[in-house]
């Protein structure tokens, strides 16, 4: 993992560009046996853990990406597996191919007449080449 403090002084950038500019503090590289869905369910598996989040309490789950593994399984089928053993196979959401809008799709469920008071989960994951 990077600092993005740290490599705005390397690449001479100006302080803040990285930072303050995108909004970011760090980041992350994977290893070649890792792809999307593995970081994926790391973080959603970590997210739930680590908040103590019921997985019962989700109700929307998007995700992100602009790296597709297999263009005809979404990365949302693969992160159900987080939510078998709760029993909670009613989560609405989907792959948004335009990680930027994802965030977005998350909201509008949120605010829209559909939203059943659970929690709404967006996974945002890519592996830029």
């Amino acid at each position: 993992m990077v600092k993005l403090e740290t490599l705005e002084a390397h690449d001479g950038a100006t302080k803040g560009k990285y930072t303050i500019g995108l909004g970011q503090d760090c980041m992350a590289f994977c290893t070649e046996v890792e792809d999307v869905i593995s970081m994926s369910l790391t973080a959603v598996a970590s997210l739930l853990e680590k908040y103590e989040i019921d997985p019962k309490q989700i109700g929307w789950l998007e995700i992100g990406s602009e790296t597709v593994i297999d263009k005809s399984k979404s990365i949302k089928t693969f992160l159900m597996q987080n939510f078998e053993e709760s029993g909670n196979t009613d989560i609405k959401g989907v792959d948004s191919t335009n990680a930027c809008y994802g965030g977005t799709a998350c909201i509008n469920w949120v605010e829209s007449s559909s939203w059943d008071g659970r929690y709404g989960l967006l996974v945002c994951t890519d592996n830029a080449v």
